[in-house]
């Protein structure tokens, strides 16, 4: 289709009369058939031994409308590019990234290079792999970017929603786990959290597959307590220990060796338990109760061994 303009038409006599016409079609679309490439998210982290995600659109202009090929003109050794579809018919590809076991870590600027119809387009992409921390190498980590959560998450009601960078809660009873399929243990799970109007919060240690047994770390800002649960009933309940977490953001590591488990706050020992009912499963988060927010961000797995 042709593109609209307009004709100034003016009549000079015993009055001036000053006509706007539209010409609608009249005119040929004179821009060149072209295509751009765009990252959504700019930027991904991959832990070593684990997968993410980003979509890449195709932007067409002028009718463009060849398949589009997707390459990394080069990338990190290790790491596995897979691009769904490709080539790109249409205006989106799904880029899932694989950080094998050998894959090393680091930032990596990514340029992924399109190719369709003797033209060639580029954009990039920022890959930060993570890799073995102070406690051993990491299992899972999220740090929420551009508000995508990691797809491995998985609720049994009331998903959490993430806004603003961070993974969030406030209303309504929920547990979350990290679905990959494989139970860890030992390990430590460290995040960033933030309570609100006496929200509860959990740490999820070693869910086992029905999804009904676990240990549960669970803090308020006032105490701190360890609850094991066997098939949904529970099993033990320590004593609670004061006081708990603090009101607003702070760092919460647990670290747990599948006997004993120890709670840091701003880097400060809070509290230590002691069970060894599970020292396998899944981690994953929780809030019980309907009231108040709980925020978190920066989650990481960790392994201790």
């Amino acid at each position: 289709m042709g593109k609209s303009t307009w004709l100034r038409v003016m009549l000079l006599g015993a009055s001036t009369v000053v006509w706007l016409i539209a010409l609608s079609g009249c005119l040929p679309d004179t821009s060149s058939p072209d295509f751009s490439l765009a990252f959504s998210p700019t930027e991904v982290t991959v832990a070593v031994g684990s997968t993410a995600t980003a979509v890449v659109s195709v932007v067409r202009a002028g009718g463009f409308g060849t398949p589009v090929a997707l390459l990394f003109e080069e990338g990190p050794t290790g790491v596995a590019f897979v691009f769904d579809p490709n080539p790109v018919s249409g205006n989106r590809s799904t880029l899932t990234i694989t950080a094998a076991s050998g894959a090393i870590p680091g930032t990596y600027t990514l340029v992924l290079r399109g190719t369709a119809g003797g033209l060639v387009r580029t954009t990039r992409l920022t890959l930060n792999v993570v890799g073995m921390g102070q406690s051993g190498r990491v299992l899972f980590f999220d740090d929420f970017k551009d508000n995508r959560p990691n797809p491995a998450w998985s609720f049994n009601a009331n998903p959490w929603e993430a806004s603003a960078g961070k993974y969030g809660r406030c209303s309504g009873a929920s547990t979350g786990f990290v679905a990959t399929g494989r139970s860890w243990g030992p390990y430590t799970v460290e995040l960033d959290l933030e309570l609100t109007n006496h929200a509860q919060f959990g740490v999820v240690f070693y869910a086992q597959q029905d999804l009904k047994s676990m240990a549960i770390i669970w803090g308020t800002q006032d105490e701190i307590w360890l609850q094991v649960l066997s098939d949904g009933a529970e099993l033990r309940k320590s004593a609670s220990v004061s006081p708990g977490f603090f009101v607003g953001y702070q760092s919460v590591r647990v670290e747990s060796d599948g006997t004993t488990y120890s709670v840091y706050v701003k880097d400060l020992l809070r509290a230590t338990f002691h069970d060894s009912t599970y020292s396998t499963g899944m981690p994953g988060i929780a809030k019980p109760e309907p009231y108040g927010c709980v925020y978190i961000d920066n989650y990481k797995v960790t392994a201790r061994q």
